[in-house]
């Protein structure tokens, strides 16, 4: 390199003499640093042979130091300028790829919420799902996975707005004559995105205040998908085929009695235990076919089905006048009662089997009930009760002619327990049988009395029905009036308790002898309550927002980033003490702080200095030291040109600079040496 030419000179109140030099290098290469030197006698505030200065214009000084080669380089400098230092985490994949990823999430989600709504949930296992750390429960891995997707994003998006902040004082020096606060005293680094909202706004750094929001926003991804899918009882409809294997038709077997004497030890033990559930395929005065249920395990699940069914009707009432007691002879009494329907019913029982007495006697009356068979006629119950303290016997008698009605009927069973929950009546429409129609029509057993027979078991399975059929109505009597006397002194409480227990007896005999096997498929439909996946909307639409705006909001910023980043001569990414020193090491700024000043007083060093990048070697340079040598500020020159002249003349880039002034090739000795 040799000394070329003087560009010229200029004066100034403080020189007398000015001259402005271009270097040039020996292959053809030239470096300008227009440094000022003056010729007028050196004082303490004039620039030293340690410092030179460039005329950034008429009064100030700018630094170009950094355009000298350093001491010892033999290589040339490169053919073609080195293309900028491309982090890997700002790869245009990734830059690019991490919001698109975003949005795509974000979408995502508000089409699953969607589905969610219409189609009330999505389906899972019921069981445990087996892994090779054994069984994993559903609940574990609706919280777990939605985070495990979301996650990665959010952390590279934190990583992603993290270089944007490092970026932001560089892209600042790149523009130029920049303050100290906005460049290289600002720190985007050490600071959470959300303190660098504000460090954002102070200095309206819009992209970097738009990157920070959304990755402050980043922190709410994990709240927001632990609460996103939610596993809730959901009640569910599905259609069944059901097999009836029953309809209506009397029982081959009524004749042996089996039936009414089950039946009526089970209302003699329902009442006297006050159980209040029902045998399968009865409710209330109902009696159903029996039908199949699903045999999965449901939870609350209900079949409803439409079948054939009989409503039994006892027809119970109180007698149109009080009953009478004739002593007919000790011990024998007469009890005489006449119907509403003016049917005179009587019977005989003996005191010395005690004074609270019950009984069962036929009534072949009114009209054609006279030509039926005993056990198709209606019925008196009779009951005696002798009150403390009284003298006069307690009677009471109600009159019952039970019929059978056929009907088709909705059926709401349990699942669970074949028990039916509700029973609702449809029409009237039965199939003809043999129950209803026929000979049999209108014949309906009253299940006290029946064909006479000579066999013995029948008889007393007879006699065990009419004595627990009425014992049943005095036990139902006394727990609703909590007393026998309460009951008797009610004008409806033992018609009441004879209705309950009678109607009770004869629908569960009924379901025993009007029913006969038959199969035929039914159509029905399963109610449970089943465990479904339920995208919860509130977290949903709020997730989904986030990450629509991150990722439309991402795109838009690396776009505008990338455009302004690719333009910075960075040859290596500022993250070790040595890529920093290399930026910095060869402009004389650099002389004015030392190891031992804190955070302050380089901000008071740097007061007033302007800052930029120089386009073609990307180190940082100070473009305005911010001393105005138009004003007399002599003590701040001196303070400012001392610091920077406190270096080793063997170690300064500067005095490099006033050596080639000079006519010295200071690279030239480095070399030969």
């Amino acid at each position: 390199m040799s000394l070329a030419r003087d560009t010229g000179t200029s004066l100034s109140p403080h020189a007398r003499s000015q001259k402005y030099v271009s270097l040039a290098s020996e292959d053809g290469s030239h470096v300008r640093t227009n440094t000022l030197y003056t010729d007028s006698e050196p004082t303490l505030y004039s620039p030293s042979p340690a410092s030179p200065a460039t005329l950034r214009d008429s009064r100030h000084y700018k630094d170009t130091t950094y355009l000298i080669p350093g001491q010892g380089s033999r290589s040339p400098p490169p053919s073609k300028p080195r293309p900028p230092y491309e982090p890997l985490i700002l790869n245009i994949i990734l830059v690019f790829g991490t919001p698109l990823v975003m949005f795509s999430l974000g979408l995502a989600i508000e089409i699953l919420a969607a589905l969610s709504r219409s189609r009330g949930g999505f389906a899972i296992p019921r069981d445990k799902i087996p892994t090779i750390f054994g069984d994993v429960s559903a609940q574990f891995l609706v919280s777990f996975l939605p985070t495990f997707l979301v996650l990665p994003s959010a952390l590279l998006w934190r990583e992603l707005d993290w270089m944007l902040r490092s970026y932001q004082p560089f892209l600042t020096l790149f523009h130029g004559n920049a303050s100290a606060e906005e460049t290289v005293l600002l720190d985007y680094v050490k600071p959470s995105p959300l303190l660098a909202l504000g460090r954002a706004l102070k200095y309206k750094h819009r992209i970097i205040f738009v990157s920070s929001f959304t990755a402050v926003l980043t922190y709410l991804f994990v709240p927001l998908t632990g609460a996103l899918l939610q596993i809730r009882p959901t009640a569910q409809i599905g259609a069944w085929s059901a097999t009836r294997t029953e309809t209506i038709g009397r029982a081959p077997d009524i004749a042996n009695l089996q039936a009414f004497l089950a039946a009526a030890g089970y209302a003699d033990y329902a009442v006297l235990q006050k159980i209040d559930v029902e045998p399968e395929f009865i409710r209330g005065p109902w009696a159903t076919s029996k039908f199949t249920f699903p045999t999965d395990p449901l939870l609350n699940a209900t079949l409803t089905v439409t079948t054939h069914g009989l409503r039994t009707n006892v027809n119970c009432s109180n007698p149109i006048a009080p009953p009478t007691l004739d002593f007919v002879g000790t011990p024998l009494v007469t009890i005489t009662s006449r119907s509403i329907n003016n049917c005179i019913a009587n019977d005989t029982f003996s005191l010395n089997d005690g004074n609270d007495q019950s009984g069962v006697v036929r009534v072949p009356c009114p009209g054609a009930a006279a030509d039926l068979e005993p056990q198709f006629q209606p019925i008196m119950f009779w009951f005696t009760h002798l009150r403390p303290g009284a003298t006069e016997l307690a009677v009471r008698t109600v009159f019952c002619a039970p019929i059978v009605t056929g009907t088709t009927a909705k059926v709401v069973s349990r699942v669970a327990t074949g028990l039916i929950a509700t029973m609702e009546k449809v029409s009237d429409e039965a199939p003809f049988n043999d129950v209803l129609n026929g000979a049999n029509s209108g014949k309906f057993w009253n299940g006290l009395f029946f064909e006479p027979t000579t066999n013995n078991v029948i008889q007393a399975r007879e006699t065990a029905i009419n004595l627990m059929v009425p014992t049943a109505i005095i036990n139902r009597l006394e727990q609703r009036a909590q007393s026998i006397d309460e009951g008797f002194a009610q004008p409806n409480g033992v018609l009441d308790a004879t209705s309950f227990v009678y109607t009770k007896y004869l629908t569960t005999a009924a379901k025993a002898i009007y029913f006969v096997p038959a199969n035929a498929t039914l159509e029905a439909e399963v109610n449970s309550i089943v465990s479904r996946l339920w995208v919860d909307p509130l977290p949903a639409h709020t997730l989904a927002a986030i990450l629509l705006l991150t990722g439309i909001a991402g795109t838009i910023l690396h776009l505008l980033n990338r455009r302004q980043r690719l333009k910075i001569p960075m040859s290596a990414q500022p993250g070790t003490i040595a890529a920093t020193v290399a930026l910095t090491s060869r402009s004389q700024w650099g002389q004015i702080l030392s190891a031992q000043d804190d955070i302050l007083t380089m901000e008071k060093k740097l007061e007033g200095m302007k800052f930029g990048m120089d386009q073609e070697t990307g180190a940082i340079i100070a473009e305005d030291y911010g001393i105005d040598l138009a004003v007399p500020d002599r003590e701040a020159l001196e303070v400012r040109m001392s610091l920077m002249s406190k270096v080793s003349p063997q170690e300064s880039s500067s005095f490099a600079a006033f050596q080639v002034a000079a006519g010295f090739k200071p690279w030239t000795a480095s070399s030969s040496s």
